[in-house]
């Protein structure tokens, strides 16, 4: 499942700032919530967080450029998607452990990735993962492969139509968004194998993954997570939302 854009999610544009460093947002406009900004680094300047009225912290103003454009491009987007929620001139932040600090009653997930920013936001009280990954090279597709899946994982990717290359960067996102779904369970590291996935279907964008041991009381072994997830041309957007 291809979408027609060249790397970012279809959906209702957004309205951009004046400038040529956001190049193109979509949010889909309904719950939960998916929103993508793209963002041009060449024309990323520090004098954008005055322009879009973002604070930026000290240890992001000493940050490399790329670390800058990134943390504004997710900054702007969270802003504009929790606005149309009602909560005008949000700042997302982060908590100790880094994770995002959501407003009060919501979860969401946030990922960015060569140029995108990618945010899941949901207000039912359910748990929530997302995640945008450009696709790896064969290289590094051969070098993780045994660190990402195990044996009934790698023939259920096999028999995909999938280049091997895009089929192992959709499964590793796909777990990244289960893992970031989980974090405000858990708590904790999650390895790769700690989880599978059990069903997938490229031609819906649909899979589905299970836990291989108890992770708590929430998180039995065997509970299986729905997963969606889209191709563009660049990247592989996925996501799971799950009660």
């Amino acid at each position: 499942m291809i979408s027609p854009g060249d790397n970012a999610l279809p959906g209702q544009p957004l309205s951009l700032p004046a400038g040529q460093f956001l190049t193109q947002g979509v949010s889909s406009g309904t719950s939960p919530l998916l929103a993508s900004v793209t963002f041009d680094l060449a024309h990323y300047h520090p004098r954008d967080f005055g322009r879009y009225s973002i604070p930026c912290p000290q240890a992001v103003r000493l940050a490399s450029p790329k670390r800058q454009a990134e943390y504004l491009a997710s900054r702007w987007l969270a802003g504009t998607v929790f606005a149309r929620y009602g909560i005008p001139d949000f700042v997302l932040t982060n908590n100790a452990d880094r994770s995002p600090c959501w407003p009060a009653g919501f979860n969401g997930s946030l990922s960015h990735s060569a140029g995108t920013a990618f945010l899941l936001a949901d207000h039912q009280g359910r748990l929530a993962g997302c995640d945008v990954e450009s696709w790896v090279s064969p290289q590094t597709a051969d070098e993780i492969t045994h660190l990402l899946m195990n044996e009934q994982e790698k023939l259920l990717l096999t028999a995909c139509a999938l280049p091997w290359t895009v089929a192992v960067t959709v499964l590793f996102s796909l777990k990244e968004s289960l893992y970031k779904a989980l974090w405000p369970v858990v708590r904790q590291y999650i390895d790769f194998m700690q989880a599978e996935i059990t069903a997938f279907d490229p031609d819906t964008g649909q899979a589905s993954l299970r836990l291989r041991e108890r992770l708590g009381d929430e998180l039995p072994q065997g509970r299986e997570f729905p997963a969606r997830f889209l191709r563009t041309e660049a990247q592989v957007f996925s996501w799971i939302v799950a009660g």
